[in-house]
């Protein structure tokens, strides 16, 4: 594991240790359940020839979204990456990206760097858009990881069909 990686994992365990998971509930946080099902992604640089589906910065869930949707042999991730700041510091950051079938990063939001570090679940476009749709219309984050947005996730996790798996 790099060191990146490592600063990550150790930056979400104690971010999932703060808020630990109710009576009865399966998750504290975010990060408890990416730790739990997520998968680390390796970071690589965006190729070329998906430049016409970057998108802009600060919409990491709808950039990716739209590239998964684009190419089917892409699989969509949310959960925690750390940007290249330039300075070896770690921040864990809530994100969204894509990943190939060799689970390489494929990231429509980052322009100037590839991130250091990438963990996240592959979840499947269709459920995106049910929980986007069931929403009240006070509520408009992007992320189905949204804890505020999706509560009943830390009571009782992720559907099973709401997790990607690659198509062979």
């Amino acid at each position: 594991m790099t060191d990146a990686k490592q600063q990550l994992k150790a930056a979400l365990e104690a971010w999932a240790s703060i808020q630990p998971a109710r009576p009865g509930w399966r998750y504290g946080s975010a990060p408890s359940i990416v730790l739990d099902l997520g998968v680390w992604c390796a970071p690589a640089p965006y190729p070329g020839d998906l430049h016409r589906w970057r998108g802009p910065d600060q919409a990491c869930y709808s950039n990716a979204a739209r590239l998964a949707a684009a190419v089917p042999s892409l699989r969509y991730i949310e959960g925690f990456a750390a940007p290249d700041l330039g300075d070896e510091q770690v921040l864990a950051l809530e994100h969204a990206w894509c990943i190939d079938r060799h689970e390489n990063v494929v990231d429509p939001t980052w322009h100037d760097r590839v991130g250091l570090a990438y963990v996240g679940i592959p979840l499947t476009l269709a459920h995106r858009e049910h929980v986007l749709r069931s929403r009240p219309a006070n509520l408009k984050a992007e992320a189905v990881l949204n804890m505020y947005s999706s509560p009943d996730l830390l009571v009782e996790g992720l559907p099973v069909h709401a997790i990607a798996q690659h198509s062979e």
